[in-house]
Parts: structure tokens; C-alpha cells; sequence
């Protein structure tokens, strides 16, 4: 038996069985060798139970004996085929490896279950786009310029209605994946309500409440940028982290989320109450904002143009802007800088125009770290006419270079988008 054993673990370990999870295209035949190993030892130790048998049955002896055998290994193989089949995780993550024949693996990387990949979609629109002046594509309007360095940014908005209030912020006494105590708070008596926010300023998290008492609340979930965990851990609120509870004030945005690089070009994350057209200065110092998000509103969108204003230089880093008169609650910017430690992989990349009788020259530009813009693809459109590339491969943006998209027209008032699908890599 312990023969048996060793061969058992042995196949294990060679031809991984139980790893592969399923996704292997191999995994029958892998199976099936591994069950003919087990058969001929199997067959081995029994030989002298099978002689005897031979000794006291002749034929029908040997008949029965086997029928006996073919049941038995027809048992061990549905048992492994079984094993074999069933998705076996051992971590957070799976490695790429382990990947290999899966019909669906930007699916995966979009679940955050393949290690040290990121999927990112980048979109952007500029619905004024003039003749002979090159723009790029996002609600800014122009050429989007980065900060000279990084830069504390004001958060402000167009109109007095994007406009939040702080109820509560303290340190939490305790909680979990969807609740929050706090021993020494009186959310109801200071007026905090079902569908204010809950933000979480130790792990860049926030929540939307749906119940509360006077020292405790409830969420719905607490995530960040809507994903609820990262990896397989899901976000909770602990002891000691630092919160706020944020109400809105007016019909627009009380809240948005700001995604940028941080001096040393390393994601950075926070929450800023907005003060309708006053500035609230952002905790970090950013050298490039890839995103900001309304997180919070009294209408369900943003009803000014929101923007991140860097202090010193006044470049205007990102903005949220509005699509046919209604808040669009995120920006639109078809621009994003690789972080520090990744590499970038452009894996496809469209754009379109939307004014019959014009032409529009679309470039795909890319900017190494100390390096000047330059073009990597091209595209003439003419006429509605939508375009679609994917490279063979991947177009590389290496660590810390800015891909972007810019438009070419030869008319004025040209509404033009546009975007990209980016897999991030850490080194």
C-alpha cells in the first residue's frame, strides 16, 4: 500500500492533476495515464490474489475476478475524473499558467483573479473638436497638459449644487463588511439618514447607508470605485480607521473619488466632499489624475462641470463633465499614465465621429517618461464612420508613459471619441 502511495503522490505532483483546476486541455489525458499507473500496481499487489482465485475457480473463478477488476478501475477513474474536473483555488489569485486554454481570460483579469494583471478601459470624448487645430480627446476641450510636478489639486465645481456636508468624522470602535460602530457617535440626533455616505478615509473605501442608529451603521457594501474586495478579501470597516458620513446639501455631487499617481508615480486614492464652487484641496500630491468618479448626489449626477484644478500651475488635470445636459459622474478622458512598477499592454484601441460630411485624422500617441509624444497608430475617419484596432500582440506603454488619443479635423464643431483597452502588468 504504500507503493500505492508513493505513485499516487508522485502522479500528482507530474502531471498536476488537481492544479490544473480544469481549464487544461490536457486534463483527460493526463487522467487517463495516471490511471494506468494505479491499474498496474494495482494489478501487481493483487497477482497472487488472482492466482488463487485461478487455483480454486479456473475459468469462472478468473471470470468473476475480472469483472471485479474492470468495476474497481472504472471507480478509480469516474473518482478521478471527478478531482480532476472540479476548479480547486489554493490562493486570492491563479497565475497566468494555469490560465492556458480558458475561453474567457479577459474575464478573469477583469475579476481580479489572475495575479499581477489589471484590465483598464479608458474612454474619452470631445464634443467640440475645431478645424486644423489639433485636440484631444476628453471633456476638457484642447490639449490636455499634464502637471509641471506633483501637485496638490483643487476639486471644484461650475455651480453651487454639487455640494456635500460632513455629519460625522471620527474613529471607528469595530464593524464589519457592511457595518460600522462607533461607541462615542449620535449619527441620528446629528442628522445623518438612509442614502448619505459613508467614507472611509484608512482604506479608500466608502458605502451607502441603509440603516443606522444612533452608534451604528449599516451599508449596503463598503467598496472602492465599486469593486468590494481586493483579491479574495472583502473590504471591512476595523477599529481605529478613521471615517467620515457625508450628506448632500444640493441637487448634484456631494462626493467623488479621485484615482491618480502619487509623486512617485504609485496609485493614490481619496474621497473629497465637494464645496460647490469652492476649492477643497485634495490629502495627496499627484502628478497625473487617471480618473475621478461622483460617488454621491441628491439627483443621481453630477449637475456642474467638476474639476481638478493643480495648485501652482492651475492645469486643469481631469474633469466630470455632461453628456446632453445631464451629469456624466465620471471623466471621459481617453489619457491614462501607466503607474510606477507596471508595464502597460494596449490591446485595442477605437474611435469615431459624429457629424456627416467631415474627416477627422486620429492619432494614438504615446509619451515615454522624459520623452515627447509620439505617434504609435493612425487612423483616417470620414463620414460617422467607426474604427477598431487590435494590434497582433500588444502596443507596449512602458512604466510611467502616457498614452493618449488626439483628434485631427478639417471642420469645425466636430463631436469625436474614443478609447482604449489597457492589461497592466506589475514587474
Amino acid at each position: 500500500m504504500q507503493k500505492v502511495a508513493d505513485v499516487v503522490r508522485r502522479e500528482l505532483l507530474t502531471f498536476d492533476v488537481l492544479r490544473d483546476g480544469g481549464d487544461h486541455p490536457l486534463i483527460c489525458l493526463k487522467v487517463i495515464l495516471f490511471c494506468h499507473h494505479i491499474l498496474h500496481f494495482h494489478y501487481t499487489l493483487t497477482s497472487w490474489w488472482y492466482r488463487a482465485a485461478l487455483c480454486y475457480h479456473r475459468r469462472m473463478g478468473k471470470m468473476i475476478w475480472k469483472i471485479l477488476l474492470w468495476i474497481a478501475a472504472l471507480a478509480i477513474l469516474a473518482a478521478l475524473m471527478v478531482i480532476a474536473l472540479r476548479p480547486i483555488e489554493t490562493s486570492a489569485y491563479r497565475t497566468r499558467e494555469s490560465f492556458i486554454g480558458s475561453t474567457e481570460f479577459y474575464l478573469d483579469v477583469a475579476r481580479n483573479d489572475v495575479r499581477n494583471l489589471t484590465l483598464i478601459h479608458v474612454f474619452g470624448r470631445n464634443s467640440d473638436v475645431d478645424a486644423s487645430v489639433k485636440e484631444d480627446i476628453w471633456d476638457g476641450g484642447g490639449v490636455w497638459i499634464a502637471p509641471s510636478q506633483e501637485r496638490l489639486h483643487n476639486i471644484a465645481s461650475s455651480l453651487s449644487t454639487d455640494s456635500g456636508s460632513l455629519v460625522r468624522g471620527y474613529s471607528a470602535s469595530g464593524g464589519s463588511t457592511t457595518t460600522l460602530i462607533d461607541n462615542s457617535a449620535t449619527f441620528l440626533t446629528s442628522g445623518a439618514g438612509t442614502g448619505d455616505l459613508l467614507v472611509n478615509d484608512t482604506q479608500n473605501t466608502y458605502g451607502i447607508i441603509s440603516a443606522l442608529s444612533e452608534t451604528g451603521l449599516t451599508m449596503y457594501d463598503m467598496v472602492r470605485d465599486d469593486v468590494t474586495k481586493s483579491g479574495n478579501t472583502e473590504f471591512t470597516n476595523n477599529q481605529g480607521d478613521v471615517y467620515r458620513v457625508i450628506i448632500s446639501i444640493g441637487s448634484g455631487a456631494s462626493a467623488v473619488l479621485v484615482e491618480g499617481l502619487d509623486e512617485d508615480w504609485n496609485e493614490a486614492y481619496e474621497i473629497v466632499r465637494l464645496k460647490g464652487t469652492g476649492n477643497n484641496a485634495t490629502v495627496n500630491t499627484y502628478r497625473m489624475i487617471n480618473k475621478m468618479v461622483v460617488i454621491h448626489s441628491g439627483s443621481g449626477a453630477n449637475t456642474g462641470v467638476i474639476s481638478a484644478t493643480a495648485q501652482t500651475d492651475s492645469t486643469v488635470t481631469a474633469q466630470i463633465g455632461t453628456v446632453s445636459g445631464s451629469g456624466a459622474n465620471r471623466t471621459q478622458m481617453a489619457i491614462y499614465q501607466v503607474p510606477a512598477g507596471k508595464v502597460g499592454y494596449l490591446k485595442s484601441w477605437y474611435a469615431g465621429i459624429n457629424l456627416s460630411g467631415t474627416g477627422s485624422d486620429i492619432s494614438l500617441l504615446v509619451k515615454p517618461i522624459g520623452q515627447g509624444f509620439q505617434v504609435r497608430n493612425y487612423v483616417a475617419l470620414y463620414n460617422y464612420s467607426p474604427f477598431e484596432f487590435r494590434p497582433i500582440g500588444a502596443i507596449v506603454i512602458p512604466e510611467r508613459g502616457i498614452v493618449k488619443l488626439q483628434a485631427d479635423n478639417d471642420v469645425d464643431n466636430v463631436d469625436v471619441s474614443g478609447g482604449f483597452d489597457l492589461v497592466i502588468e506589475r514587474n
